[in-house]
């Protein structure tokens, strides 16, 4: 019978050891990165859906206020729009579009709205520190003077904090009536959901 040659029993060397180990390390790196990468993606889809139906919901707060414009026309006087809440803050005739402003607030009446939002896309009360995620503002501008009004609507949202690290999305905005106030390095990093809509006079039937 013949016998093995020593060179077909002997083990693995440390180094052979040491290299797989470091292709298996190699590997699984890439793969806590894209698992890593991924629940940060899907976070951020996450924040940008919500800040897009709040977007949403306040174009359709304000196309219901527009049942409160019931005199129009092209000698329409700015008192028409009065008995409304998002409307009333319209340009004059002949003026550009409105500056960017935060939504009017109604605190003590059911349902409660305003222009700041928590971390579910619920309004939530802008003194409440805790709890302010997003922030939303509009802008009018009229299409046709008396007839036709745009809406513009954007919510804005941070990624990260003042100094630069990642942070809870619930962290205190403030939500200031205009971002300049906002530090820089706050501002960079703002994230923002837009959403524009036209709203029409609703006549008086006899």
């Amino acid at each position: 019978m013949s016998r093995r040659s020593p060179t077909t029993r002997r083990g693995y060397t440390l180094i052979e050891i040491m290299t797989a180990l470091a292709i298996l390390l190699v590997g699984a790196t890439g793969i806590f990165a894209i698992q890593t990468g991924a629940t940060v993606a899907n976070m951020e889809a996450r924040r940008m859906s919500t800040a897009t139906q709040i977007a949403q919901m306040v174009v359709e707060r304000i196309r219901r206020d527009a049942v409160s414009w019931r005199t129009g026309g092209a000698t329409m006087n700015l008192t028409a729009l009065a008995t409304t809440r998002y409307l009333a803050s319209a340009p004059a005739r002949g003026a550009g579009p409105s500056a960017w402003m935060n939504l009017p607030s109604v605190r003590t009446a059911a349902p409660r709205e305003g222009f700041a939002f928590d971390f579910h896309g619920r309004d939530t009360n802008p003194a409440t520190t805790a709890n302010v995620a997003y922030c939303a503002q509009m802008r009018l501008a009229w299409v046709y003077y008396g007839q036709a009004l745009r809406a513009d609507v954007r919510v804005y949202y941070p990624r990260r904090g003042d100094s630069g690290e990642a942070m809870d999305p619930r962290t205190y905005l403030g939500c200031p009536a205009t971002i300049t106030a906002l530090s820089r390095t706050y501002r960079n990093d703002l994230h923002f959901a837009h959403v524009s809509t036209v709203v029409r006079w609703t006549p008086v039937r006899p």
